[in-house]
């Protein structure tokens, strides 16, 4: 039982390292670990200070509820071994007032942290500094409800106790000087406030000095030492003139602290292991370097700080997919054997699965069961990483090869006729890049304040359809978006006619194509009048410019033509249909090929019969006849066939079948195959199994609901199931905004494979003329049925 409780704690220490080391949730993989140990052994006081541990982490990572709930659990345990007067006690208090602070409630808060000084008062003598946390916290409720003098005189009282003290508490110390930092500024007393980040950045130092060039290794604290550069780089925006510099020279020094920003991002996110670390990361870096490209556009008049603004705009783009891509091309590129590269691949299927039977209604002993093997397993993966990094030397440096791409080496992949519009939203301002084959501008415009909200109108107002009354407001919203998008000043050559846009923010969750390009005076009711961007260009999307670029490098032609898989899900092909004698009443109204409650036949949850998927599929074979092809139809089309090698000799992917998409836990999305059960499958290719998949292809058609849709991550865009095939290795993805209707679908698809030129290879515009076709017609000229079709890639 010793040798458990030494485990425990061993975990429970390591776990602790990463939380310094900002991997919060692989912190989080280790403190419960180290938790089912210390329940085993029940040894209270280290299973209370665990409790706190994983309240710590889920402050960090700014789960308050969840922190809240570890913290009192953690007080329960100390209460019941200690009594009250206790210093673990008093620290609980401190860390719940913590949470009342980040909710706001700054009264509320100072009464925890006036009841952890008390407490700490009798315990300690006077002016211990065991006091500074909560004078630090007392500083910064002052602080929010603009009591000055207390706030300083709180922050400082605890900074002098921790300066003075010989003992490590570097957290609550850099803390405390980001307070005063604050404090000053709001003072404007500008060389006060930069003394205290100099102060920041010489704690953050391991050997307590600057070195020429910045390396993680060097430093106690990246994180802190990012916002240390990032706020320097502020003050010299905002504040030059203040320290008596002049504007160009105030700018430049602002620029190097965002240079340094940007190199210190870099090098964590090498370090970073678990997917949700990077996504904390990449959010805090999309302030960085909007501040970044802020300060750029000052500049801009200058070649190099205009490139600049680019580059600082496409590191806040969609990083961590690139990352996984580069270290997937290293692995092929490095004369690693098959076999390691085949249990790389295993380890990270493994990961996913085992993450994946977690999200399901488990019972106490299943969790318990998954959690150890991810944990392992993760583990695994970790180490066979640093081991192909030490024992491949090549790996290694490609792994992190890959550069945002100069605007020169952009305009030389693109065609006369095509433009790339690039967007960063900002809370006040919307930069806009603009590239073609001769040309490169930024242009700037105000966010309009209901810049989200009309958004979300537009989305509704297409999505729900309405009727006639709801049009007038549809034109108003996509006519003043249009404007806050293409103002006149932005202009893009009059020879374009092919548009690559890279949205950002909430612009992801709309198809820029409804859009309406100019004032309409003409009836609401007569929708195929609109003036619609539709009709000027054939638009593609990307989740970023170094994507775009990527997936121009030419790659080795598939085999085969095209392979279409389509379920349908008739009562003699699923196993799950089996109440066959109500298709008939279905047929009469639009099925929707989502899987949720609309997807459903019955509360039995027996699949929607998508009749028109099979009448999609055998057009579409037809339209490719003189080729080779491949149709797999009802049982056919099922999740052991997919995962087989057969996919990768093919050109083109269809999948016409049903889709659910999970905005909470990307990883759940996914879509639906033959419920045949062969091979041991479920019949639900999750996202995470998409990346497990070896694909050539061209284009990857997701004839299915909502499968370009997903959760709008800071800095690293929409997390829906296109970035799954990028990784696996398409360079396209045709995917849908929303539900689509059986019928409607099944139109547009088989128009866009009759509009495409095998020959020319032109996506965008096959797809472009489908949509202008169903414009045309009587029964689905409304955008809710060609609108949220959308082509991702190149």
């Amino acid at each position: 039982m010793k040798f458990l409780r030494s485990v425990a704690q061993c975990l429970n220490s390591i776990g602790s390292l990463y939380f310094d080391n900002k991997q919060n949730y692989l912190a989080l993989e280790y403190k419960f670990k180290a938790l089912k140990i210390a329940k085993t052994k029940w040894n209270n006081k280290l299973i209370g200070g665990i409790y706190n541990n994983i309240g710590l982490i889920y402050d960090e990572i700014n789960n308050n509820e969840l922190a809240l709930d570890y913290f009192n659990k953690s007080l329960e345990v100390f209460v019941n071994i200690f009594g009250e007067n206790h210093s673990s006690v008093a620290n609980n208090y401190q860390n719940i007032g913590t949470m009342y602070k980040e909710q706001k409630n700054y009264e509320l808060a100072i009464e925890f942290f006036l009841k952890s000084l008390k407490i700490k008062e009798i315990i300690f003598v006077d002016n211990n500094v065991n006091y500074a946390g909560n004078y630090i916290n007392l500083g910064y409720s002052y602080f929010y409800l603009s009591k000055f003098e207390l706030s300083y005189q709180s922050l400082t009282k605890g900074v002098t106790l921790l300066e003075s003290s010989n003992k490590n508490n570097e957290t609550f110390l850099i803390n405390g000087y980001f307070g005063l930092n604050k404090l000053f500024l709001k003072q404007k007393n500008i060389d006060s406030a930069l003394i205290y980040l100099d102060k920041v950045q010489y704690r953050c130092l391991k050997h307590n000095k600057l070195t020429p060039t910045l390396k993680l290794s060097d430093y106690w604290n990246w994180s802190d030492l990012i916002e240390s550069y990032y706020r320097k780089a502020q003050i010299f925006t905002n504040y030059y003139t203040d320290l008596d510099f002049e504007k160009e020279e105030g700018l430049n020094i602002a620029f190097l602290h965002y240079q340094a920003c940007d190199t210190l991002i870099n090098q964590a996110r090498q370090e970073i292991t678990l997917q949700s670390d990077k996504l904390s990361l990449a959010e805090k870096a999309s302030e960085v370097y909007q501040g970044a490209i802020s300060l750029c556009f000052k500049m801009s008049d200058d070649n190099y700080y205009k490139e600049q603004a680019f580059y600082f705009s496409e590191k806040d783009k969609t990083r961590i997919l690139l990352d996984e891509i580069a270290e997937k091309n290293a692995m092929q590129k490095s004369n690693i054997p098959d076999s390691l590269i085949e249990k790389e691949n295993d380890l990270r299927f493994y990961v996913s699965f085992y993450r994946n039977k977690l999200a399901e209604q488990l019972d106490s002993t299943e969790i318990e069961k998954y959690n150890e093997k991810l944990f392992e397993t993760s583990r695994n993966h970790e180490a066979l990483i640093e081991q192909l990094k030490q024992d491949y030397p090549k790996f290694a440096k490609l792994k992190y090869n890959h550069e945002v791409p100069p605007v020169a080496d952009i305009q030389s992949i693109l065609e006369p006729n095509t433009a790339i519009r690039s967007y960063t939203v900002t809370d006040s301002l919307i930069y806009i890049f603009t590239i073609t084959e001769n040309n490169f501008e930024i242009d700037t415009i105000s966010k309009n304040k209901n810049f989200n909200s009309t958004i979300s109108d537009i989305r509704d107002l297409v999505v729900l359809k309405g009727n006639e009354t709801h049009y007038p407001n549809f034109i108003k919203h996509t006519e003043n978006m249009y404007n806050q998008l293409f103002p006149d000043y932005a202009e893009i050559p009059t020879e374009i006619d092919n548009l690559v846009i890279i949205p950002n923010d909430s612009l992801s969750l709309i198809p820029f194509e409804v859009l309406l390009t100019e004032k309409y005076t003409g009836h609401s009711d007569n929708i195929s009048e609109y003036p619609f961007l539709l009709k000027k260009y054939a638009i593609q999307y990307s989740p970023s410019v170094s994507m775009y670029y990527q997936l121009q490098k030419e790659k080795e032609s598939a085999k085969y033509d095209i392979v279409i898989l389509a379920p349908v899900f008739n009562g003699n092909d699923s196993i799950i249909v089996t109440k066959s004698d109500r298709l008939q009443e279905i047929e009469q109204n639009h099925v929707l090929r989502s899987f949720d409650e609309q997807g459903f036949l019955d509360g039995n949850g027996n699949i929607t019969y998508l009749k028109h998927s099979e009448t999609e599929a055998n057009k579409i074979f037809k339209i490719f006849k003189k080729r080779i092809s491949m149709k797999r139809l009802h049982r056919g089309a099922n999740e052991y066939f997919v995962k087989s090698d057969t996919l990768s000799q093919y050109r083109i992917i269809h999948f016409a079948t049903h889709a659910k998409s999970n905005t909470d836990k990307s990883y759940l999305s996914g879509i639906i195959l033959s419920q045949d059960t062969i091979g041991g499958e479920d019949g639900f290719l999750y996202s995470n199994e998409i990346y497990g998949l070896n694909l050539n292809s061209e284009l990857v058609c997701l004839s299915a609901c909502e499968t370009a849709t997903g959760k709008v991550q800071n800095g690293e865009g929409v997390m829906d199931l296109s970035r799954a095939f990028f990784f696996a290795g398409t360079q396209n993805v045709i995917a849908t905004l929303w539900k689509v209707e059986d019928e409607s679908t099944s139109n547009i698809m088989t128009d866009f494979y009759k509009n495409y030129d095998n020959k020319n290879k032109k996506f965008a515009y096959a797809l472009q003329k489908a949509k202008l076709d169903m414009l045309k017609s009587d029964d689905h000229k409304h955008p809710f049925y060609w609108a949220p079709f959308v082509l991702i890639g190149k």
